[in-house]
């Protein structure tokens, strides 16, 4: 008995050490095996991605490396339907077994042997998963290393994970895998607002993609979609009611495009996202051949879970851009582009100020027309930004106490060595405010200020802001940038504009929600905040009525030669930059901002959401009265005794008001108020001569390149005394002493029988000095020397300016009237 016992006592032990080294022994060499095999996933580098608007919609997908195309998407992202019909389809016990379901597995192995070929595989959801990360052939061995793969998954990931993986690669036909990819393609909308049909419908399609594509066989695929709906009826899943409406549902799909909205913004942040990832070299797995359909390329190595890895590999590469303005904004320029000529394009961003996100981006007015060059983003194009950057210009020199917004500027004709500025609207208006030489965008007041500012310190100014600045090869900074002699991009330039609404503060543009907001100083807020309301006002009754009705301060540029057309304007909430050009740089002849770009621009900011108004004066901003030609506040002293010829509201900084900028040159009065001696007879004296200086007055002089447009009472002539007999004229002083004699003021000219009906005038002057320079309506027409003679023939019948400056900066004027035949 005794014996009989110890025998089954040392029976059980053994079969207790055998349990215990099961136990050990299995899992151990589980895990040697899945050392040996790891479980493979896609690279993320190779995975097929797609960038969302900031709602999550897609904006573009780009495909792998097989042109698979998918919309990454998480579980929590697909309508519940859609779950139920697929567990209660596929895999009801999908939470409850290991992976592997030996019922269904058994199951299966009846069937086949019974019909004597293969009928049902008895796969889980997950090992449908293991199928698609590792396909095998359907034998023995492909089935056992499915399975193997199965309980690797369960291994490594959640049950929810294993589903999200199902979700993003499952097979729905051509190209398209993944529940997010079929249902934008076939249906039309995100899979997380699917229907109780539709959720039916592609709950079934991943079992025969291709015979049951609905866009290719509808009927085949209702057939297939009723069967699980009725699947759900046996199951008491959905209401009896609900199952019968979507019975008598058509199966209606369409194979719809793609989405491309902002598709070169997403061509962007699809590249930086290629070149930041960390990619290590594939490890292949050995147990069967690679994958067609899927890279077996293993995760990089990383310090993160499996599952982790998984959630960096489905996530979508999210963007800024809010999908209704994107839509408005493409909308817009696709209506537009009827108004280009052959081979232009446009490019539009919106940005939101309070944080420098782009809310829209339009790098092509069509992506993908060859002929406008639609693959070209002219968001980051370099391209000469003509006369957008004044703004910027007139800002730093309101900060550092140069000017107020009405200082007095001279728009005359500037010799400056070999640089003549010109004016785009034609002609030169003479004396004009910092305000009107801002809004009319005039070139000689933008020069005259430049060179006092600095044209290193200025460019240096908006580099350290963050701006691109192009200069010609081996250039240096120069007059010519404030006229659009450099190269800079529209991202760029937007990003500048955003200062006049954000305190003078500048910043990258964010065009990710991670990407930090990065801030740099580019005016004080008193100088943006004046810039600002100068540019919101306008003297054209049609544009003051579109910014009396939304708030919006606006500029306008235009480069040389007519290629590029500019229009940004700043709004409370918003900034909105316009280009309008040809790619390859060729001109587009009588194409320029104010009717090509603001068009483009006002349509824009009306689509925006309707915005309170700008900020109020920032701390130091006030209004002053002003007088001139001084420049300075009509309480001063020096403004008295006649001084003020004329007064205007100025805003100023901390109520300074800087005197007005003369003109350097030679021949030109620095000191204004100018100390005039006389004598007892009211006559001018000198050093130079023997009469008796009895009296000082200080007289209020203008510049002297003003002198032809103003009236007598203000000219030098009429405020200087005569000199005393035996006085040498004090040149500085001296009275006009350039005068165009060839033609006279408000002459009317014939056409000339015997030139055949050509305009022909003999341009000469009297008086003048050294190399004279001649315009036309504000633009270089020719030099001569004084004393000679320019012929010139006139284009066609209307007014003109003609205007002459001599070396040492005399100017003249005439206006002329060309009579036609």
């Amino acid at each position: 008995m005794q014996k009989l016992l110890k025998k089954h006592l040392l029976r059980y032990k053994l079969l207790l050490y055998c349990a215990v080294a099961g136990f050990i022994i299995i899992p151990l060499g589980f895990w040697a095996a899945d050392k040996q095999w790891p479980l493979p996933l896609p690279s993320a580098s190779l995975f097929a991605s797609t960038v969302v608007a900031n709602d999550g919609s897609p904006l573009r997908s780009f495909a792998d490396q097989n042109g698979v195309w998918r919309y990454p998407v998480q579980l929590d992202q697909v309508s519940p339907l859609y779950i139920d019909a697929l567990l209660s389809y596929e895999d009801r016990w999908f939470y409850q077994h290991p992976g592997i379901n030996p019922i269904a597995l058994l199951r299966a192995t009846w069937q086949n042997i019974r019909y004597g070929h293969i009928v049902s595989g008895g796969s889980t959801i997950t090992m449908q998963v293991a199928r698609l990360l590792d396909p095998h052939s359907r034998t023995l061995s492909g089935k056992l290393r499915q399975m193997f793969r199965a309980l690797q998954l369960e291994w490594h990931f959640s049950k929810q994970e294993i589903l999200t993986l199902y979700i993003n690669l499952a097979p729905f036909g051509g190209p398209i895998e993944g529940v997010q990819a079929a249902s934008f393609t076939y249906l039309g909308k995100s899979a997380r607002f699917l229907s109780h049909s539709e959720a039916a419908l592609l709950a079934v399609l991943p079992q025969s993609p291709s015979r049951l594509r609905p866009d290719r066989h509808p009927e085949r695929a209702a057939k297939a979609r009723n069967k699980v709906l009725k699947r759900l009826a046996t199951f008491d899943i959905w209401p009896a009611e609900t199952i019968q409406a979507a019975l008598e549902e058509n199966v209606i799909a369409l194979r719809l495009t793609a989405p491309q909205y902002a598709p070169l913004l997403a061509r962007r942040l699809h590249q930086q996202s290629q070149k930041n990832l960390s990619i290590s070299k594939p490890n292949s797995v050995n147990l069967a051949p690679k994958s067609t359909h899927l890279p077996s390329n293993h995760l990089p190595p990383s310090n993160q879970t499996l599952s982790a890895q998984l959630d960096t590999l489905l996530e979508p590469i999210h963007s800024t851009v809010d999908p209704q303005t994107q839509l408005q904004v493409s909308t817009l320029i696709s209506h537009y582009q009827h108004r280009l000529q052959e081979g232009a394009s446009v490019a539009a961003l919106v940005v939101r100020n309070k944080d420098l996100a782009v809310m829209a981006y339009q790098g092509t007015v069509d992506f993908g027309n060859r002929q406008r060059f639609g693959h070209v983003d002219m968001v980051t194009a370099v391209r000469s930004p003509g006369s957008t950057l004044k703004p910027f210009l007139y800002g730093m020199a309101l900060e550092q106490g140069l000017i107020h917004s009405a200082s007095l500027l001279s728009d005359a004709p500037l010799h400056d060595g070999d640089y003549q500025p010109s004016n785009f609207s034609g002609g030169f208006y003479g004396p004009v405010s910092a305000t009107e030489a801002l809004q009319r965008s005039l070139n000689v007041p933008a020069v005259q200020l430049l060179k006092a500012v600095g044209p290193k310190p200025f460019a240096d100014r908006l580099r350290n802001a963050g701006m691109l600045l192009q200069l010609p090869h081996g250039g240096k900074a120069n007059l010519s940038m404030i006229l659009g002699g450099l190269g800079t991009r529209l991202e760029d330039l937007v990003s500048a504009y955003t200062s006049l609404a954000r305190n003078g503060l500048a910043g990258e543009l964010r065009f990710t929600p991670d990407a930090p907001l990065k801030e740099r100083y580019l005016l004080s807020p008193q100088a943006a905040w004046i810039v600002r309301q100068v540019l919101t006002r306008s003297d054209n009754q049609a544009l003051a009525a579109h910014t009396q009705s939304m708030p919006l301060a606006w500029k306008t540029g235009t480069s040389y030669g007519f290629r590029d057309a500019w229009a940004v304007g700043v709004m409370p909430d918003y900034t909105i930059g316009v280009w309008v050009g040809r790619p390859d740089g060729t001109p587009s002849p009588g194409e320029y901002g104010l009717v090509t770009a603001w068009p483009l621009l006002r349509a824009i900011s009306s689509a925006l959401p309707k915005q309170s108004g700008f900020a109020s004066p920032p701390p130091g901003v006030s209004q002053q009265i002003i007088c001139w030609p001084l420049g300075t506040a009509s309480s001063r002293q020096e403004n008295q005794h006649s001084n003020c010829h004329q007064q205007h509201t100025a805003w100023t900084i901390q109520q300074h008001t800087p005197p007005t900028l003369f003109p350097t040159r030679q021949g030109q009065q620095l000191v204004n108020p100018a100390p005039i001696h006389i004598n007892k007879k009211g006559q001018r004296t000198s050093l130079a001569c023997n009469s008796e200086t009895t009296a000082t007055r200080h007289v209020a002089l203008w510049p002297q390149v003003l002198e032809p447009w103003l009236p007598k009472r203000w000219q030098r002539q009429t405020l200087l005394p005569p000199f005393a007999t035996g006085c040498l004229p004090n040149q500085p002083l001296g009275h006009q002493t350039l005068r165009i004699s060839s033609l006279k003021d408000q002459m009317l000219i014939k056409p000339q029988t015997k030139n055949k009906g050509r305009y022909i005038v003999n341009l000469q002057t009297q008086g003048g000095y050294g190399h004279l320079i001649w315009y036309l309506n504000g633009r270089n027409i020719g030099t001569s020397h004084a004393g000679q003679s320019l012929v010139y023939t006139l284009p066609r019948p209307g007014e003109y300016q003609l205007a002459v400056t001599d070396t040492l900066g005399h100017v003249d004027k005439v206006t002329i009237t060309v009579l036609a035949h």
